[in-house]
């Protein structure tokens, strides 16, 4: 009788958790569809990325067909950088990373696909509070066990309003390129800076990112000349 209540157990509990994740596999909505002007009283979404990182250069073949215009995906996989051939590290054949762009409140929900072979990783979310979601915080051996070569990590959690950005936490891995944009609006009607603008379009992103002609890993130790 105790062995078939355990069951019992066993059964429903497997039932709930793929009910559970059916349920959250129907909300989840492409990163782009997120790209809305924020409202007030709406309800927030979730919104799933695909990310792969991978060695990968600047100017390759891909720049002799097309030239890259979106921050948010990569349909043109050429990297134009400043003009200067060298291999690096990207997410999604992109430099800077795609831009995650939301509502403050709404879920991200980030699967990040480890490609290069040799090199382990993680996502770090600069900024972000992670309020019971301290496990995706991106710092390896400390919050989570590191993305090794050919494995997927999916990082879930709620947004706060505000600029932010994400960088790998590996080694020094964030100088050669895995870093992005991560900006989460509020309504127009609670920003308190809305005066001091007319528009906040998706377009309007800065990102500064470290750039040299240079692996990192020549600047560690370090070199007796300069480059």
């Amino acid at each position: 009788m105790v062995q078939s209540r355990f069951s019992f157990l066993v059964l429903l509990t497997f039932l709930c958790n793929a009910r559970s994740q059916d349920f959250t596999a129907q909300l989840l909505k492409p990163g782009h569809e997120c790209v809305r002007e924020c409202k007030e009283g709406e309800s927030p979404m979730f919104c799933h990325y695909k990310f792969t990182v991978e060695l990968y250069q600047t100017l390759g073949a891909p720049c002799d067909l097309c030239h890259p215009d979106d921050k948010f995906t990569s349909k043109c996989p050429c990297i134009l950088a400043d003009g200067f051939e060298r291999t690096l590290l990207a997410v999604n054949k992109m430099l800077p990373a795609p831009s995650i762009q939301v509502c403050a409140g709404d879920r991200i929900v980030v699967d990040v696909t480890n490609a290069m072979e040799g090199y382990d990783t993680t996502l770090h979310w600069h900024g972000l509070r992670q309020k019971n979601t301290q496990y995706f915080d991106g710092v390896p051996m400390i919050t989570q066990c590191p993305i090794s070569a050919g494995q997927t990590f999916r990082y879930q959690m709620i947004t706060n309003e505000g600029t932010y950005f994400y960088h790998t936490h590996s080694g020094l891995q964030k100088f050669d390129g895995i870093e992005g944009s991560v900006i989460a609006r509020l309504p127009r009607s609670q920003d308190g800076a809305a005066h001091l603008f007319d528009y906040d379009l998706p377009e309007h992103v800065v990102f500064v990112n470290d750039w040299m002609h240079t692996h990192i890993e020549s600047k560690f130790p370090g070199l007796r000349t300069v480059i």
